[in-house]
């Protein structure tokens, strides 16, 4: 019985990895494709303001950083990574510069200019902050020399870190499961992207008993 959990458990982690890599891939291509921009599907409603305002800026910082981001974090988790922990460190500095002064400040930029109302721009700006906090509290809590504490923060931001996969993953399942149009599937799939992996994320945490005296 503990054998096919195990196997169970591997399996669901193989296409946890896999997922993220292939959206990695994806972004990474869709990214080259925006150099020059054009003025049609994500950036379809941004011609008017894209090239007048700080989110033509944002938009090429936030695009070249975020799927080095999202490999970065999915390395660290690696048990055999974390034992070299030179390379370590230096994957995990480069991980918390690259969201810390980059990636996380031009993502609130993006939120402002964001598509489908003030309740979507709530959620970008929410995400932002809570990914930047959540971050900068991993990176404190290793200074500090809280090793579990900055597993669990590094954890919390990785969750949101990848909110761009499960944006990507509900859109999907809402665009072929209901009839709802994008105007109300998009809200609904941009809060869920991070909001339901993090409580998630959270309850399982907190029933961890290693990590649940240190949640916070």
């Amino acid at each position: 019985m503990k054998g096919l959990r195990r196997i169970g458990k591997r399996g669901l982690g193989g296409l946890g990895v896999l997922m993220i890599v292939l959206t990695g891939v994806m972004i990474a291509r869709r990214s080259i494709g925006y150099v020059p921009p054009v003025f049609e599907g994500f950036l379809h409603d941004k011609g008017s303001f894209f090239w007048s305002t700080p989110y033509f800026v944002a938009f090429f910082l936030h695009i070249s950083v975020s799927p080095i981001i999202l490999m970065l974090g999915l390395f660290q988790f690696s048990h055999s990574l974390q034992r070299r922990i030179s390379l370590h460190r230096a994957l995990g500095k480069t991980y918390v510069s690259l969201i810390l002064l980059v990636s996380a400040p031009s993502a609130m930029v993006m939120a402002l200019y964001a598509t489908g109302g003030i309740w979507v721009n709530a959620c970008f700006v929410l995400l932002s902050l809570g990914w930047w906090l959540s971050t900068w509290k991993g990176f404190q809590t290793i200074r500090q020399g809280h090793l579990e504490g900055h597993r669990l923060w590094m954890i919390r931001s990785y969750t949101l870190t990848t909110s761009a996969v499960w944006l990507r993953v509900f859109s999907f399942l809402l665009w072929k499961c209901t009839d709802l149009p994008t105007s109300e599937s998009y809200p609904i799939a941009a809060w869920g992207s991070w909001l339901l992996p993090l409580i998630l994320v959270e309850c399982w945490l907190r029933m961890s008993p290693k990590s649940s005296t240190q949640a916070h």
